[in-house]
């Protein structure tokens, strides 16, 4: 049996981690400007929520011990690579 090569990169080098930061930053400084009633709250919190989970999911795949544990991690999220 063949095992996989470990797959040696920093996560922060990736040009879609990168952006991801960057939309997630974007979008936290519009929900601070954002003055909504309570009711919407939880709304703001997934908006936040949702914009951080791209980048943090990159870093938690960057976890994975080898190369095709690393690429199974993507397998479900193409849009990233597009």
């Amino acid at each position: 049996m063949i095992e996989s090569k470990v797959h040696i990169f920093k996560f922060e080098e990736l040009k879609v981690w990168q952006k991801a930061v960057i939309f997630a930053e974007n979008v936290i400084k519009i929900i601070d400007e954002i003055d909504t009633p309570r009711k919407h709250f939880r709304l703001v919190e997934q908006l936040e929520s949702a914009s951080t989970s791209v980048a943090m999911n990159i870093a938690e795949g960057k976890g994975r011990q080898t190369t095709k544990e690393f690429l199974i991690t993507y397998e479900t999220q193409p849009i990233l690579w597009a």
